[in-house]
């Protein structure tokens, strides 16, 4: 299971479910480019 602190888990979860993106992706995005999807993600879950 995802633990509730483990981001880089739960942000490859989100966008496998969200974009169809392999975890190996979302885990070679730089800082910046984790921060850009991560505000994605978020912001698609407010419009939910």
């Amino acid at each position: 299971m995802i633990g509730e602190g483990d981001f880089d888990a739960t942000l490859a979860y989100d966008c496998l479910h969200l974009f169809h993106w392999p975890p190996s992706v979302t885990l070679r995005l730089s800082r910046e480019e984790k921060a850009f999807v991560c505000a994605a993600v978020w912001r698609y879950g407010e419009r939910e």
